[in-house]
């Protein structure tokens, strides 16, 4: 099959979506199918992706209606002889429904963050032209089919999947300071994420653990989190490593990962640190539950309460072995569960069964 991924992210942005998409490609042309892109022609995604052999269409969308782009994107589906389109954004949805229109084209939307679906007429009409959602959790299929017009039948779990070998042979950076347990969060550095939580544990932790450092990775968004480290007296146990394309090799340098999310459609992130073999402290919200098994491969606890958060990170760098049995049951875990294979399968069977529905219909 040929396979359209759209994605409208901007600049150097290349974040789970993005990830899941290049990855997903990948497996898509290892088992015979024909992935492609439409992207902005000044995103690094665009350049990833053709630097991964894919075929793009620089595709950057103009206001109004669409229906200039509708044509274009019609003319490269009808030449590419595009079977189906995943599409991350709302308004890519909507251009990709309109031209597809007469083509035994099928169309989904990749949506991965709570309230990406809404009760309400704007995302009724958005969505009102695909075949189906994709998302990464249980939790945000049931969240997004509390919409009385949303047919869960339409909504598709696909979990996050990784290559575990790739990622466990990531050699840590260099260059940073020496402590005896490095705490990492990678990430947008960003209220939704718990960022302001996260640093308000830390001031709790760092009294009882004063030879371990907290690392955050990630570009900060609307908050000085520089400032507010120096206002709560922990800086000189903070590191700030600004966005990295590629967080791994900061990761493989912790023992333990922290993600305080407040809503979390499910957290990529998790399953790199989990191949990498650390723990994982985070929220008990969306579907980080399913991806961290709770006393045995990390620690969750309640979003929003620093005392808690902070007592599961102090439990965890005051027991190296605690943190080493967790990790080697993280890695068994990640390679069981979402080692990298079948999402390429299941989504091709998904399109395989929405294009013998257009058919029938």
């Amino acid at each position: 099959m040929n396979i359209l991924f759209m994605n409208n992210v901007k600049g150097p942005g290349i974040y789970g979506i993005e990830r899941w998409m290049l990855a997903m490609a990948e497996q898509l042309r290892q088992i015979g199918h024909r992935p492609l892109l439409a992207a902005r022609r000044d995103s690094d995604l665009l350049r990833a992706a053709q630097a991964q052999g894919l075929p793009c269409l620089p595709f950057r969308l103009h206001a109004g209606f669409g229906w200039i782009d509708a044509l274009r994107l019609r003319r490269f589906l009808k030449r590419e002889r595009i079977d189906g389109v995943l599409a991350k954004n709302y308004k890519h949805l909507r251009v990709a429904a309109r031209a597809r229109t007469g083509l035994p084209v099928a169309l989904l939307c990749r949506r991965g963050a709570s309230g990406d679906v809404a009760d309400t007429w704007r995302h009724r009409l958005a969505l009102g032209g695909a075949d189906g959602i994709v998302v990464p959790s249980a939790a945000l299929q049931k969240e997004f089919c509390r919409a009385p017009w949303l047919d869960a039948k339409r909504v598709f779990v696909m979990p996050h999947e990784i290559d575990v070998a790739a990622a466990a042979a990531t050699p840590p950076v260099a260059g940073l300071p020496p402590c005896a347990c490095r705490v990492v969060f990678a990430g947008r550095l960003a209220p939704i994420k718990g960022t302001d939580v996260l640093l308000r544990a830390w001031r709790a932790v760092q009294p009882q653990a004063p030879e371990a450092r907290l690392l955050l990775v990630g570009d900060s968004e609307g908050v000085d989190y520089r400032r507010m480290a120096e206002e709560l007296g922990i800086a000189d146990s903070v590191d700030f490593a600004g966005f990295q394309a590629d967080a791994k090799p900061w990761i493989a340098a912790a023992g333990l990962l922290v993600l305080p999310s407040r809503s979390e459609g499910a957290g990529f992130v998790l399953l790199e640190a989990m191949a990498l073999g650390l723990p994982c402290v985070g929220s008990r919200v969306g579907g980080i539950p399913e991806y961290i098994a709770e006393g045995e491969t990390g620690r969750l606890v309640p979003p929003d309460e620093v005392e808690a958060l902070a007592a599961a990170l102090m439990e965890l760098i005051h027991d190296p072995d605690r943190r080493r049995q967790m990790g080697e049951a993280a890695r068994r875990r990640v390679r069981e569960r979402f080692s990298a294979g079948q999402g390429a399968i299941q989504l091709i069977g998904i399109f395989e069964r929405l294009r013998a529905e257009r058919a029938r219909a």
